[in-house]
C-alpha cells in the first residue's frame, strides 16, 4: 500500500477583519493578533481591516489578487467579522450576504482555479459552505468555520472570572463588557 503524501503546500494567509466601532476603540482585533501569530510562526500573512462593502471588494481585488500572483502559493483567506446564517456584518453597518460574498470571490476563484481556502471566524461562519453547494462554480477549495454562535466573552475577563459553566456569571459579566 502506498504511503499518502502529507506534504503541506506553500501557503500564505490574507486576513480581512471588520469589527464593530466599539471593538476598534477598545483595541480588540482578532485579525491583527492572528497575523502576528502567523508571522511569529514564519507564515507569510497580510492583514486588511475593512469598514464597508467597497473596502471589502477593494481588499479582495486590489490587494489579495496581486498577493496571489506574487507569492505563487496556496492562499488562505481568513475573514473575521460578525455573522449569522445569512452573511457577515461590516463595521459601517452594511451587511454582505453569503451569496454576495461568493460574487466578490469570483475573481479570486478565476485566478486560482478555485484553489484557496476560506476561513470564516464569525458566528455561523460555516454557513458559507452554502456558497459552494448552491453554485456549480463554487468559488473556493474548502471552508473552515463554526456552525454555532461564537462567544468571545471570556477573552475579555480576568482569569478568575472565566467560568464557562456558570451561566449566571456569564450574563452578569456580559452586561459589563457591553458598557
Amino acid at each position: 500500500m502506498p504511503v499518502p503524501d502529507f506534504t503541506i503546500p506553500v501557503f500564505f494567509v490574507y486576513v480581512i477583519e471588520s469589527n464593530r466601532g466599539q471593538e476598534i476603540l477598545q483595541g480588540f482585533s482578532e485579525g491583527a493578533a492572528l497575523k502576528e501569530s502567523l508571522k511569529f510562526s514564519g507564515v507569510p500573512a497580510f492583514y486588511q481591516p475593512v469598514l464597508d462593502r467597497a473596502m471589502l471588494q477593494q481588499a479582495l481585488s486590489q490587494k489579495l489578487l496581486p498577493y496571489c500572483s506574487g507569492y505563487q502559493a496556496f492562499p488562505i483567506l481568513h475573514i473575521s467579522a460578525h455573522g449569522c446564517e445569512n452573511g457577515i456584518a461590516l463595521t459601517m453597518n452594511e451587511f454582505v450576504s453569503w451569496k454576495e460574498l461568493a460574487a466578490f470571490l469570483q475573481p479570486l476563484h478565476k485566478q486560482t482555479s478555485g484553489s484557496f481556502l476560506l476561513a470564516v471566524s464569525s458566528c455561523k461562519g460555516l454557513t458559507a459552505v452554502g456558497i459552494a453547494l448552491t453554485s456549480p462554480n463554487g468559488p473556493f477549495f474548502g471552508v473552515v468555520g463554526t456552525p454555532e454562535n461564537v462567544s468571545w466573552l471570556y477573552r475579555f475577563l480576568p482569569s478568575a472570572e472565566k467560568r464557562p459553566n456558570d451561566k449566571t456569571s456569564h450574563r452578569r459579566n456580559e452586561g459589563r463588557i457591553r458598557a
